[in-house]
């Protein structure tokens, strides 16, 4: 059995990525969350910048922490995606300052998700993350994105 409360501590703490949301992910994970070694997903401080934002997938073995946790799979992307919006609807503004706060996700947003998820922000420098959170670069993103989508949702592909 797998003690979520101690590898969330082990994620938090022994880690080099700093997580700022720590979304615990085994149950809803895709289409077979009972055979994944996918423990968390993280949205937080990059492992090699310290000033960057970045997603990391934390897969773990049962025995140690994975060093194949940047492949994924494409639901994994997506999901990514998704914790990153719902990050990015956390935030509160102020003025022109924008601050940090736990995110709700509603029930149904990730595969097999029956109920509402509560995470709660970290506190290594959030304002300095809300701030990654709303850099131009990573709207203009976000914008592509959208156009995109919206294209194949008008072409039929997606409903």
């Amino acid at each position: 059995m797998i003690d979520y409360g101690e590898l969330e501590r082990a994620a938090r703490e022994d880690l080099k990525h700093h997580p700022m949301f720590l979304l615990r992910y085994a149950e809803l994970d895709g289409p077979d969350p009972t055979d994944t070694d996918c423990r968390f997903m993280s949205l937080g401080w990059a492992q090699y910048n310290q000033r960057d934002a970045s997603l990391k997938i934390l897969r773990h073995t049962g025995d140690r922490w994975s060093r194949q946790s940047e492949e994924l799979p494409l639901h994994r992307v997506i999901d990514g995606t998704i914790l990153l919006v719902e990050a990015m609807r956390s935030l509160d503004r102020d003025g022109h300052e924008y601050h940090l706060n736990d995110i709700k996700v509603d029930a149904d947003t990730f595969s097999n998700q029956d109920r509402e998820l509560y995470i709660t922000a970290g506190h290594e420098s959030p304002d300095a993350f809300a701030r990654q959170l709303t850099a131009p670069t990573l709207l203009g993103r976000l914008a592509t994105l959208r156009r995109k989508l919206n294209r194949l949702f008008e072409s039929g592909l997606i409903k």
